[in-house]
């Protein structure tokens, strides 16, 4: 099975919940209750805390298009390898599930493009000489913020 780069395994199992048995469908509800942390334990203990059997595990995860629950698992670990690795993944992550009206979609979206937007007007020579300035224990660094600004001005060193 070759995961997509926008579909979860959470995905796959809510999405297959219809067609699954009721013991399966105990399995599905345990693994995404928490997920993605309930779907990285032993088989054992996956089943033993869905309270199904072994057994039910693998014909769930086969059901759901996997070679076997290595391959399930590792599929996880991706997920998580490429989620951890990229920010703007997890925000995907999580929008596929929201309506796009959402107002968590309307508001990531939004400061996703901001962020863009500020990169691209950035030259990375004014950045490298902002940071050397900055990095210049011999400066001074005044910093001047206001109602919600100042909380930073306070964070850094004096």
């Amino acid at each position: 099975m070759h995961l997509r780069t926008h579909t979860t395994v959470h995905h796959i199992i809510r999405s297959s919940f219809g067609r699954l048995t009721r013991a399966e469908q105990q399995l599905a509800n345990a693994l995404t209750s928490h997920y993605p942390m309930s779907a990285l334990g032993s088989i054992t203990t996956i089943a033993e805390q869905a309270g199904v059997s072994t057994p039910t595990v693998v014909r769930m995860v086969r059901k759901l298009g996997f070679k076997g629950f290595p391959d399930f698992q590792a599929h996880i670990h991706e997920e998580l390898e490429s989620t951890l690795s990229n920010p703007i993944a997890k925000h995907d992550r999580w929008a596929n599930d929201a309506p796009d009206a959402h107002i968590l979609n309307r508001f990531a979206e939004a400061t996703i493009a901001n962020f863009r937007e500020t990169l691209s007007g950035i030259r990375t020579s004014d950045f490298d000489r902002a940071r050397d300035l900055l990095g210049d224990q011999h400066n001074q660094v005044y910093i001047v913020g206001g109602r919600i600004t100042k909380v930073t001005g306070r964070l850094l060193p004096r």
